[in-house]
């Protein structure tokens, strides 16, 4: 099974999908396994992710489902919903990129979109509740053998292959310090790193409190981003995206952790603090006392 340092790095927004090439049953069923398996975030919340299938729908709703023109050729949606609350929106990042990156290894394209879709009508396709959003989806499919033109573009728009510097993104006990390489838990970061996020601007921070086994998580919000998604707060759900990416390459290390706030709250200039994860005493990873 490929590691998921490797998936991270081979993971791309996929915007056209090949019309012959439908997904199989038994891939749809590993989807499906994978869906009712990550449906429970870090942070307690349940998570509500659908596969809806295009081709099962009505016409007239088949055809509501629109993505203005940025997705072609996808017949099927993973759409989700969940409580109108900060850290449910932080545990949809964590979940759906779960599943995200499952569906990489079972080699099905994926796109996280969460504002260039009918959202109004992909909540009617899964009867979204009352107090209920549905702050992204994502098409699953087969990719084309060759990206459309209306793809390059988007994806030199969006600087989907660009990262911000490591030292920019992470520090030590402080944001005068970035976090010197060299450490255990460099990997983890490293496929953090690569994590994806709305409109790519990065706005994970994270500050490693080496003394205690300890990573905080902090956002570092873009201004008005948004009012530009109209209240949606795409921030918060890469926030879970980045969680994600960093505990599962830690656990596949062996460095065994939680997410839990910290009291007090650490602080971090510019910055919202989220959550920290915590290595556990059982965690299996040998700890060399030589090493940073």
């Amino acid at each position: 099974m490929k590691p998921i340092t490797q998936l991270a790095g081979e993971r791309i927004s996929v915007r056209a999908y090949d019309t012959g090439r439908p997904v199989p049953a038994e891939l749809r069923t590993s989807l499906q396994e994978a869906v009712a398996a990550s449906c429970l975030g870090p942070l307690g919340n349940q998570v509500r992710i659908e596969l809806v299938d295009v081709d099962e729908l009505a016409t007239g709703e088949a055809r509501r489902l629109g993505t203005y023109g940025i997705i072609s050729g996808a017949r099927l949606y993973l759409v989700t919903a969940i409580e109108d609350t900060a850290s449910a929106r932080v545990d949809l990042g964590y979940c759906l990129e779960k599943i995200i990156l499952e569906a990489t290894r079972l080699g099905l394209g994926t796109c996280w979109m969460g504002g260039t879709f009918r959202r109004a009508n992909f909540a009617q396709s899964i009867e979204v509740k009352d107090s209920e959003i549905v702050p992204v989806v994502t098409p699953v499919g087969h990719a084309t053998k060759q990206k459309s033109l209306r793809e390059r573009v988007m994806r030199r728009l969006a600087g989907s292959d660009q990262r911000q510097p490591w030292e920019s993104m992470f520090f030590l006990e402080g944001r005068d310090t970035p976090l010197p390489r060299g450490g255990r838990f460099d990997t983890a970061l490293a496929c953090l790193r690569l994590a994806p996020s709305a409109s790519n601007k990065q706005p994970w921070r994270i500050v490693e409190q080496r003394g205690e086994e300890r990573f905080d998580f902090h956002l570092e919000r873009t201004p008005r981003y948004n009012e530009m998604m109209r209240g949606i707060d795409l921030q918060m759900v890469d926030m879970g995206i980045a969680m994600c990416h960093f505990d599962l390459a830690a656990t596949e290390a062996g460095y065994k952790g939680e997410f839990s706030r910290h009291s007090p709250a650490p602080k971090l200039d510019q910055t919202e603090y989220i959550i920290s994860w915590q290595m556990r005493p059982d965690s299996d990873a040998e700890v060399n006392p030589d090493q940073p």
